[in-house]
């Protein structure tokens, strides 16, 4: 856990203007930040994206971090059309 509170600690300190946490991750990022509105921590992946998406913004850096058993891959899909449905809007 306390590599956990390490990376935490880094992605915090990074200009990240979201900062998002799955699993044990998660719990370290949501210890060492408790009152950061940027980040958004979650237990499980499925409901990370329900938690992302109505705080995007069009030129947002967003952080993401979770063990690679997580496959985090599986948020692309979302975050490309996301994307696109809002690169269309004026």
């Amino acid at each position: 856990m306390s590599q956990h509170r390490d990376v935490a600690r880094a992605a915090l300190a990074s200009k990240a203007d979201l900062i998002a946490g799955v699993g044990d991750f998660a719990e370290a990022l949501a210890a060492e930040a408790p009152d950061d509105s940027r980040v958004v921590a979650v237990p499980e992946f499925e409901q990370l994206w329900s938690h992302l998406e109505p705080r995007l913004k069009p030129d947002a850096v967003m952080l993401l971090k979770a063990s690679r058993g997580m496959q985090l891959e599986r948020l692309v899909p979302h975050i490309t059309e996301w994307a696109t449905r809002n690169a269309a809007e004026p």
